[in-house]
């Protein structure tokens, strides 16, 4: 997909992917796969820090999304809240990490392979 900078308002970009996230962790939690406690937020941001790569870092029980991500497919973002979640419990990407991430994401292994893909372009 194109990316949507420039051609659309800032303001409705970031409206347009925080809709998108909040419906994703809605379905998330609707599964019941894992059960988030507290509430979960979004915060999207131009940049998140300076590694020029990231698209989200998980900051007390809020999301820190890119406002690039708007562009990337569900699949993406499904994924991407499913790894920033399980940094609430686990904060390396140890084993047991990654088990937690295939529960709330089971097919998270070949979305890593699209997201690495987007990232080289």
């Amino acid at each position: 997909m194109p990316p949507l900078n420039g051609l659309l308002p800032p303001q409705f970009l970031t409206q347009l992917l925080y809709d998108k996230l909040f419906e994703i962790s809605r379905n998330i939690q609707a599964d019941r796969r894992i059960e988030i406690l507290g509430n979960l937020d979004f915060e999207i941001k131009g940049n998140i820090d300076k590694k020029k790569r990231r698209i989200a870092k998980m900051k007390g029980n809020k999301i820190l999304i890119k406002l690039d991500a708007v562009s990337l497919p569900e699949d993406v973002l499904s994924y991407i809240i499913a790894h920033e979640i399980t940094h609430i419990a686990y904060k390396r990407h140890t084993q047991r990490f990654w088990k937690v991430v295939g529960l709330i994401y089971p097919d998270y292994s070949k979305v890593q392979i699209q997201l690495a893909r987007t990232a080289r372009s």
